[in-house]
């Protein structure tokens, strides 16, 4: 039985060994074809990045402070902290309708490699952008941007025309919250007149009656 064990052995030695030169073969004529496949069928990715440091606004966290007393007013009226501009980044860069926009601007359907007439190209490009587009903040409260593509000019250009977009949106967002709370101001003011008007047409009525002063 041991004999037969050991016979076996040399003969699966001396097999390898007479084929050595054809084993070998092999093994490079794989690696060759492993990198040429590596080479002609795997898209090379660049990637570019840009750093946007979140400002405090003081201007409204002060106005926030002198009214947090008055009546009516929510507590975060006018504040807007780091974290907060933070989530407003990710949902603005996230968002469909800047997803399709970029994906617009740079015919990402075309270099995507999906059929425009499929019903739901759009959809797999949005997926396929959402993954290639990537966030995250730092220990310093900074917000990074990157961005994945076929060339390092698309990955800069495509994050540029992420972070100006946003920027564009931002500002929007920010003249429109200005806008509603210059409105609610003016209608507190309002208020607040009426009701010092009243109180005035009161006291003279107590006057009148009573004849303190």
């Amino acid at each position: 039985m041991s004999s037969t064990s050991s016979t076996s052995f040399l003969d699966y030695v001396e097999f390898f060994v007479k084929r050595k030169t054809l084993f070998a073969k092999i093994f490079f004529g794989s690696l060759i074809i492993s990198y040429l496949s590596i080479f002609l069928f795997v898209q090379n990715e660049y990637e570019g990045s840009a750093t946007i440091i979140p400002k405090q606004d003081e201007t409204s966290n002060l106005m926030s402070s002198v009214l947090r007393g008055a009546k009516g007013i929510p507590l975060n009226f006018g504040t807007t902290t780091p974290n907060d501009q933070i989530d407003l980044f990710k949902t603005i860069i996230y968002s469909r309708s800047m997803m399709e926009k970029v994906i617009k601007a740079f015919n990402l359907v075309k270099v995507y490699g999906f059929d425009s007439t499929d019903p739901e190209y759009m959809e797999k490009a949005v997926k396929r952008l959402t993954k290639d587009v990537r966030t995250k903040t730092t220990e310093e409260t900074a917000f990074v941007v990157t961005v994945s593509a076929n060339t390092p000019q698309n990955a800069a250009a495509m994050t540029n025309f992420i972070v100006h977009s946003m920027n564009e949106r931002v500002v929007d967002l920010q003249v429109s919250r200005s806008r509603d709370n210059r409105i609610f101001l003016e209608s507190r003011v309002k208020d607040l007149r009426k009701q010092i008007k009243l109180d005035e047409d009161s006291l003279r009525s107590y006057q009148e009656r009573t004849g303190l002063l």
